[in-house]
């Protein structure tokens, strides 16, 4: 039976300079290895590197999900910020700062709202798929 041994226990040193390092790093990006020095290895030993590929669907989904959490966070903290004026006042000038808070309210759900129509979008166009 022979012993496969996994050690890696040499060092192989390399100096580059700026330009060979970037493209090193930009071949590096663009493929599914997680370190370097795997993808090193794979170049210096001619076994085949696996490209990665960016689905841009997926981008611009994020992009918007990322754009309305903004959104959604930004309304928390003034609908925080209306409650907490609530919560110190008196009974009388509580009244005033209803509008405000209904007003909160709304676009809460517009965002909501929002959220919705693009999780149904992402969902028809997986199913599509």
């Amino acid at each position: 039976m022979k012993e496969k041994n996994n050690n890696r226990n040499k060092w192989l040193h390399l100096r580059l300079n700026a330009k060979e390092y970037e493209q090193i790093q930009k071949g590096f990006a663009t493929t599914t290895h997680d370190k370097l020095s795997d993808y090193a290895r794979c170049l210096l030993l001619k076994k085949p590197v696996i490209a990665g590929y960016r689905d841009t669907t997926m981008q611009d989904i994020l992009a918007g999900l990322t754009a309305l959490k903004k959104d959604l966070h930004g309304v928390a903290v003034n609908y925080n910020q209306v409650v907490k004026k609530l919560n110190a006042l008196g009974n009388l000038e509580v009244i005033s700062y209803l509008a405000q808070l209904k007003k909160e309210h709304e676009k809460v759900l517009v965002t909501l709202q929002s959220v919705d129509t693009l999780i149904q979008k992402t969902a028809e166009k997986w199913l599509r798929s």
